[in-house]
């Protein structure tokens, strides 16, 4: 009998340390469709819109899931800043939400629009408009990427550099590759090794590393041999490099890693939150994960508690409270399940809470609260009115208060008063 008890006692322990490592299924079907699958491809919803293809074309969706804009073009980006970059007939052009052209298309490729410019190629060569279409700083770069902490990283004449918006150089092209600046720091390449660099183009970090990512709250992933791990901005290392992989966003507090061929979560300590066991993982966004099992993917909390059980051929994660999702062969859209009060529990735990709205004026909205210790330009902030979600663009942070716009919501749902959470890093 002592040996009876014993060994129901070692199935008990098995079974809770089972339930405590790997997620665990949900008995109940949470799918709540916008849109079942029908598309050939698709993105992510931004500024409550997004791009979709069908039938060769591309057109864009609201979040009735209906055709705001008929599927006419031969490839599209994003609405950003209220323009969508367009292909048609062979060139790029810009179109407002009503479709309509607002510069022709005339381009070679073109960028969305970050902080009123966007990057575009003519003739070979790359430079920048306004929205009015006109350039201010020429073509004449062989590559460019997105403006970053007022500056941008182009290549010439086979080096990288940093320009500002009137493009001068602020920092010379001598680099093999950079990133961008975020914190005020930037990793750049040298003869196969990445360092950082200061504002002024002067190393804080030496050249070092194999790979290096950007700053995300003090913390930078990097890979010395075949592992990664995190430092400081003193190139001191917080986290030591055990990782196969490292990402460098720590989304509602937790990052990603991959492990002996599998995927994780961490906190910015470095202690294993959720175990690396799942074959496939993104970013955590309003309280979900979208992770893979089995060769099915579907959302799971941070309890590791699934809320959407694997059984999609891909997804992204959450954005304005929707999720693309693929199966067999096509593209659809999900919304959260999580309530707004499930969402909000899981900010307050993530400490992502920023401040509260201080003015409402016109389109303008001011939010006050630690804004330079946690909020950098062009990030996105959230507020909730009951079940109703508003997301905020971080145009200008300051010390206490930044000035924000609405990019996804109304508006008028807006209080003064009304808690702000920090929601997402801005996109690279």
């Amino acid at each position: 009998m002592k040996f009876k008890y014993k060994g129901l006692l070692v199935i008990a322990v098995i079974l809770c340390f089972l339930t405590l490592v790997y997620p665990q299924k949900s008995n109940i079907n949470n799918i709540i469709w916008l849109v079942k699958p029908q598309f050939d491809d698709a993105w992510s919803f931004k500024e409550d819109m997004v791009t979709v293809k069908k039938e060769g074309k591309w057109g864009y969706i609201n979040k009735e899931g209906r055709f705001s804009i008929e599927p006419q073009f031969d490839n599209a980006w994003n609405f950003s800043e209220d323009v969508a970059a367009v292909k048609k007939g062979g060139k790029w052009g810009f179109i407002n939400k009503q479709g309509i052209f607002v510069i022709q298309p005339q381009f070679d490729w073109a960028s969305s629009f970050r902080g009123e410019v966007a990057a575009v190629k003519k003739d070979g060569k790359y430079g920048y408009i306004n929205k009015a279409g006109i350039f201010v700083i020429e073509p004449k770069y062989d590559d460019v990427d997105y403006f970053s902490e007022d500056v941008a990283g182009i290549k010439l004449d086979g080096k990288w550099g940093y320009i500002n918006k009137e493009g001068t150089f602020v920092i010379e092209p001598q680099f093999d590759r950079v990133r961008y600046f975020r914190e005020g720091v930037a990793p750049v390449k040298v003869d196969e090794e990445w360092g950082f660099i200061s504002k002024e183009g002067d190393f804080i970090v030496e050249p070092q590393y194999d790979e290096a990512y950007e700053f995300c709250e003090g913390l930078a992933p990097v890979k010395t041999g075949d592992k990664w791990g995190y430092i400081d901005k003193e190139g001191k290392f917080i986290i030591e490099p055990q990782f196969d992989d490292a990402w460098w966003d720590f989304s509602e507090g937790l990052a990603r890693i991959k492990k002996n061929g599998k995927f994780g979560y961490i906190n910015k300590e470095g202690k294993i939150v959720i175990e690396p066991q799942l074959d496939g993982a993104y970013d955590f966004s309003e309280g979900l994960a979208p992770v893979k099992v089995n060769g099915k993917w579907g959302f799971m909390t941070k309890e590791k508690i699934f809320v959407l059980n694997p059984q999609f051929d891909d997804v992204r994660g959450f954005n304005e409270s929707i999720a693309l999702i693929k199966q067999n062969g096509k593209w659809g859209f999900v919304k959260n399940p999580l309530t707004a009060k499930g969402k909000i529990e899981n900010y307050e735990k993530a400490g992502t809470l920023i401040g509260t709205i201080f003015s409402i004026s016109g389109n303008e909205v001011i939010v006050a609260g630690k804004i330079a210790e946690k909020v950098r330009i062009f990030d996105k902030l959230c507020t909730f009115n009951g079940e109703k979600m508003i997301v905020l663009r971080a145009d200008f942070p300051m010390m206490t208060t930044s000035k924000c716009r609405v990019i996804s919501g109304s508006i008028k749902d807006l209080q003064k008063g009304m808690k702000v959470y920090l929601y997402s890093r801005k996109e690279n």
